[in-house]
């Protein structure tokens, strides 16, 4: 009751390797965080309020594409249950 507002996001990283078709772990997904990071001042500015143009400069159209799902919350979340964790999609289209 009365408390400070909040936003769901997803963690950069997640959305990178989904738009880029990598592992999350992988030198490709963590150079374009790096790239993405450096831009934008900090993961939660490029999440939040960076604008979509300089992303999609930085990290092309599909990783855009993604930011832009996550601010307007078009995402699909599996919950977990029984000691499995839940699961989010970006692109709810795609099969989880």
């Amino acid at each position: 009751m009365g408390g400070p507002p909040f936003r769901s996001v997803v963690s950069l990283a997640q959305i990178l390797s989904k738009a880029l078709g990598r592992g999350i772990q992988t030198k490709t997904v963590g150079a374009m965080y790096e790239r993405l990071i450096e831009d934008a001042g900090n993961e939660m500015a490029a999440l939040v309020s960076a604008p979509l143009a300089d992303i999609e400069r930085v990290a092309g159209e599909r990783t855009a594409e993604g930011v832009e799902r996550v601010r307007r919350g078009e995402i699909a979340i599996e919950p977990g249950f029984d000691g499995r964790y839940g699961r989010v999609n970006v692109w709810p289209e795609q099969k989880l």
